[in-house]
């Protein structure tokens, strides 16, 4: 299970390198743009009470309280906060110079702390400066006197410090950004493949839908070698050892792996010296090739009907599923298997036409032939429930395209499917 993960995982190792280049190239893209320094900028603003002396000095907390309350109510009033907005460089609005102030004032404390950030020193040192100074107008113009009318809150003085608290991003921290962010969506990527990934690529996925045994692995690099190997075993998948058989080929959803293996078979056997013929009975496509006359016009009976080594599907008809399903067809075939000891017939793929359902029941048996990396397990699946629902007797799956595997004992999926060594 875990080899096939993995190799799951190296098919889609290219695109995923693309995907984590892109993705890095992108962090750092951003990084540049939004890695600035930033700086903080405090103003602590110290006021004073004054008024009678004899009042101050027995001034309690609630007093001291409500004009500092007030004070925090004026620093981020329209009043302050308007034309301080204004004297910036360039000028914001009112609510954009709010939005970036946090004002805060110490309980038992005659004093406001007045703070925001920027993207640089001056930048937010200016802003506390703006403020701090309009406040400070405000209080002379008109004084903040307590309830009492004996207390006056007066401006005492201000300390601002600037300080950098996030420094711009360095080469070397962005090259690290990007390559983080390219490792967490290549291993996202591919384990979002892997998961998604609903290809059939191994008997062993097969073996988890159906008990048919894998009889042939189509390695691309020995596509020859594994022919001959099927052709040799022919004898294994008729239901009576010695007699003539009819044996089907078909596809799961129509890559065209079906049709290629028909015509490779019929060239092995015929180069072992074994009779064989080979009939193109998808009326629709005629993989083998066109011709004026065939299948179909025999059917019709447009053609006597006859036993040629060869016979394509010939034009294609309006109706391929009713000629499917003629007498003529049955005569046919009993004709070819009283003369032939092999015949081939290429089939429609199953899952997109029903015309392979008609077909099976007339054959002594099929060859389902699987695209590794094509099709789709839920195709293999209805594929599967045609095959059986039709009557027909599946002999066994051709895997295609699937590279060529170590057999580590003969009793797991697919080992059948493996040179067994010896001399058809």
């Amino acid at each position: 299970m875990f080899g096939e993960l993995m190799a799951t995982m190296r098919r889609h190792l290219l695109s995923a390198l693309l995907v984590g280049v892109v993705a890095g190239l992108v962090t750092a893209g951003v990084g540049v743009l939004l890695a600035n320094p930033v700086y903080s900028s405090s103003g602590t603003v110290e006021l004073k009470l004054t008024g009678d002396p004899q009042e101050i000095g027995q001034a309690d907390y609630s007093a001291a309280a409500e004009l500092i309350t007030t004070a925090h109510t004026l620093v981020v009033s329209p009043r302050v906060l308007g034309p301080a907005a204004r004297t910036l460089d360039p000028p914001v609005t009112t609510a954009e110079l709010r939005l970036g102030l946090t004002v805060l004032a110490p309980d038992r404390s005659l004093v406001l702390v007045i703070s925001t950030k920027g993207r640089s020193d001056v930048a937010a040192e200016a802003v506390i400066t703006a403020v701090a100074d309009e406040f400070r107008r405000q209080l002379a113009d008109q004084p903040l006197v307590s309830s009492s009318g004996r207390l006056t809150l007066e401006w005492g003085s201000v300390d601002v410090q600037t300080e950098l608290v996030s420094p711009a991003a360095g080469p070397v921290r962005l090259v690290a950004s990007a390559i983080i962010a390219a490792l967490l969506l290549v291993g996202a990527y591919l384990v979002a493949r892997v998961i998604l990934d609903e290809r059939v690529r191994s008997p062993r996925q097969i073996s988890k839908l159906t008990d048919v045994s894998v009889v042939a692995r189509l390695d691309p690099a020995n596509y020859d070698a594994r022919v001959e190997l099927l052709a040799r075993d022919l004898s294994f998948l008729a239901p009576a050892s010695g007699a003539n058989c009819v044996i089907g080929v078909a596809g799961v959803s129509g890559h065209g792996a079906g049709s290629q293996l028909v015509k490779s078979l019929r060239d092995e056997l015929e180069r072992r010296g074994i009779d064989v013929a080979m009939v193109d009975a998808d009326l629709r496509a005629h993989p083998l090739g066109p011709a004026d006359q065939g299948l179909s016009t025999v059917l019709t009976g447009e053609v006597s009907p006859g036993v040629p080594r060869v016979l394509l599907a010939g034009p294609v008809p309006p109706n391929a599923s009713e000629l499917l399903q003629r007498p003529a067809l049955d005569d046919l075939l009993e004709a070819y298997r009283s003369s032939h000891r092999w015949t081939l017939v290429n089939c429609p793929p199953v899952v997109p036409v029903s015309d392979t359902g008609l077909l099976a029941p007339k054959l002594d048996a099929l060859l389902l032939v699987v695209e590794a990396g094509q099709d789709a397990q839920d195709e293999l699946r209805e594929a599967l429930a045609v095959v059986e629902a039709s009557g027909g007797h599946l002999a066994g799956m051709v895997l295609v395209g699937t590279e060529g595997a170590k057999v580590r004992s003969p009793y797991e999926p697919g080992a059948g499917a493996t040179d067994r060594g010896g001399d058809g």
